[in-house]
């Protein structure tokens, strides 16, 4: 693992346990769904992806938030 981390530039104190997460974050953030995490991680059931990640799923309020304020900007800029 230590070769691995020199070899992309990352601090040698990086665990492989680390870039798993990593390996969850990105697709999380990037909006795919529990079903899509979980195959991707193979976890034993989507409960388990969820135990570990649910914190960083966005809350339906932040969904709804952000969505009004794309609209809104649409809007203003249709006007």
């Amino acid at each position: 693992m230590a070769e691995a981390c020199l070899a992309v530039g990352v601090d040698g104190r990086t665990m492989a346990h680390d870039l798993r997460h990593v390996a969850a974050n990105s697709p999380i953030a990037a909006g795919l769904s529990v079903a899509a995490v979980w195959a991707l991680l193979r976890h034993s059931s989507p409960v388990e992806t969820l135990e570990v990640y649910t914190h960083l799923w966005p809350t339906d309020e932040e969904c709804t938030r952000d969505e009004i304020g794309r609209a809104s900007v649409s809007w203003v800029a249709a006007r």
